[in-house]
This record gives structure tokens, C-alpha cells and sequence, in this order.
């Protein structure tokens, strides 16, 4: 009587094994025929966002170019020129401390003629970059300096204060990871009931400024207006955010 107890006892457990095997692949090809994933997976998005604002600080680049025959000529007038220069910026409202020198040198120059290269005199090249918080003053800065006697005007940069690029890539990161966890979130729910968690987050941002041509290069006083007009256009600061996060079944 217990043998045939014992046999009962192991065809049912096979039996039920075997109903196990038939009824899961089921539910299971059910399940993927729905979309459905029962396990937690990773979730690989990138974020962005882009912010928009006013620039607060003006960059001209400008400088003094003189050729003479002799070295200390050469120098000397450039010395004298440029120190016009300086007068007329401060003159408009520029500090001293708002300038600094960029580029300083002294050379001989030569030219080319039938094929001899001919000595034209020693050039000097006084460099400096004016930067004010006032962007309206772009233009009397470069109207005021070639007045002087500057004769190369460079790149005129209209960006953003240390303080005011802090901040606004402070709010581009931010919307940027906000942007990240609500892709990652959309992913997640098409398969069902998920929430997910940051794995990992890795952080790229890029701020470029409208840069505007002044008058570039060298120019005569034939050729200067008689009041310049430059006008700026928005800052954008954009940030990138590389994340990884797992979907988690609720």
C-alpha cells in the first residue's frame, strides 16, 4: 500500500510539472505578444536644453600698426599713437583696468618685387581688448580708438559676465537632466508599470557667443564712419547630459 501511495504521490508531481511547463510559455508568449517586460532593464538617453539670454559684456579687439624705417621710429610712434588711443578710450568712460594688452611685437617686414624680396622698414604691432559691461558703448569704443589713431579693429564679442555664464549653465544642466529622466520615464512605461533610478550621468555643455566683425584689419581715416552702429544678438548656453538609468518594475 505505501508503494502505490508513493507512485500516486510522483505522478501527480509529474503531472503538475508537466501542466507548469504548458501553462507558463503561454503566459510568457502572452506577455510578449503585450509588450510587457517583467524583469528591470537599463535605459541609455541623452538630454538637452538650451538658454537664452541678453549678452551683458562687450569685447573690442583693436590695436596700432606702424612701419618706419628704423626700429626705434618704429616703436616710438607707435608708443605715441597708442598712448592717444588710451587717452580717447578713457575719455569715452573706459578705465585702465578694462584694458589689457594682447599682442606686442616688433619686426622687420619685407615685400616682394620681381621675384627680390625688398626691405619695407621695421613694423610694429601693438595689440590690447578693451571689455565694458555696458554693450552700447561697442561702438564709441571703436569710433573713440580709431579717432586716435588705432587702425586695426579685430573681433567684437558680445558674451556673458563670469557670474551671469555660471548661472544660466547652472539652469541649461538642470533642464537638460530634467529632459534625460523624462525620456528615460517614456521609454520605461511603454512596457508597463516602471519607475526608474539614476546609474550613471555624464555632463557635456557648450556656450558660444555671436561674435560681429568691426571694420578688420586695417583701415584709413578715409574709411571710418562717423558714428558706428554694432549691434548684439542672444547668448545661448546649451548643456548635454549622457545618462544611463534602470527601469524598475513597480
Amino acid at each position: 500500500m505505501k508503494f502505490v501511495n508513493v507512485f500516486v504521490v510522483l505522478v501527480s508531481a509529474v503531472a503538475i510539472v508537466m501542466l507548469s511547463l504548458l501553462i507558463h510559455p503561454a503566459n510568457n508568449a502572452v506577455a510578449a505578444q503585450e509588450g510587457q517586460i517583467t524583469e528591470s532593464f537599463n535605459v541609455s538617453v541623452t538630454g538637452e536644453a538650451s538658454v537664452y539670454l541678453n549678452p551683458n559684456k562687450v569685447i573690442v579687439n583693436l590695436g596700432v600698426e606702424t612701419l618706419s624705417k628704423t626700429a626705434k621710429e618704429s616703436q616710438e610712434r607707435n608708443a605715441e599713437i597708442m598712448n592717444d588711443v588710451l587717452a580717447a578710450l578713457e575719455q569715452a568712460g573706459i578705465s585702465r583696468e578694462q584694458i589689457k594688452t594682447t599682442h606686442y611685437s616688433l619686426y622687420a617686414d619685407y615685400d616682394w618685387s620681381n621675384g627680390d624680396r625688398v626691405f619695407k622698414g621695421y613694423k610694429t604691432r601693438h595689440y590690447i581688448q578693451v571689455s565694458s559691461k555696458n554693450i552700447d558703448k561697442a561702438g564709441s569704443i571703436v569710433d573713440a580708438a580709431s579717432s586716435a589713431g588705432a587702425n586695426y579693429i579685430g573681433d567684437i564679442q558680445f558674451t556673458l559676465t563670469d557670474e551671469a555664464m555660471l548661472e544660466a549653465k547652472k539652469a541649461a544642466i538642470a533642464i537638460a537632466t530634467n529632459n534625460s529622466k523624462e525620456k528615460a520615464m517614456a521609454i520605461a512605461r511603454t512596457f508597463g508599470n516602471y519607475r526608474i533610478v539614476p546609474v550613471k550621468l555624464s555632463l557635456s555643455s557648450y556656450s558660444p557667443y555671436p561674435i560681429y566683425k568691426g571694420a578688420i584689419g586695417n583701415y584709413m581715416e578715409s574709411e571710418r564712419s562717423a558714428s558706428t552702429q554694432i549691434y548684439s544678438g542672444d547668448i545661448r548656453v546649451s548643456a548635454t547630459v549622457q545618462a544611463l538609468y534602470k527601469a524598475i518594475p513597480s
